[in-house]
């Protein structure tokens, strides 16, 4: 997956440096409970689609705070190919 091909957008749960965290309340990683929340909390345009980009951003700032309020550590996830971003991944 490390490999960047054309169309084909990664994101991680952590950096490569950083575990990613799980916790019994949420029954889930923090990875998987941010996107969760994104696919009810994340059409940051009110447009009733979320795109890549939109995703990305609701989980780039509630994994960093799931983590540091329930486990006091640092969790961060990544993105590649951000240029993707406008690509819709969920409508409601």
């Amino acid at each position: 997956l490390s490999y960047q091909q054309p169309g084909l957008v990664t994101i991680t749960s952590s950096t490569s440096t950083q575990p990613s965290y799980d916790d019994q309340p949420w029954a889930n990683g923090a990875f998987t409970e941010a996107i969760l929340e994104a696919f009810e909390k994340g059409d940051m345009n009110n447009d009733h689609i979320i795109t890549v980009s939109e995703m990305y951003s609701f989980i780039n700032k509630r994994i960093p705070n799931l983590v540091k309020t329930i486990k006091q550590r640092e969790q961060k996830p990544t993105i590649t190919n951000f240029n993707l971003g406008n690509i819709p991944i969920f409508q409601h």
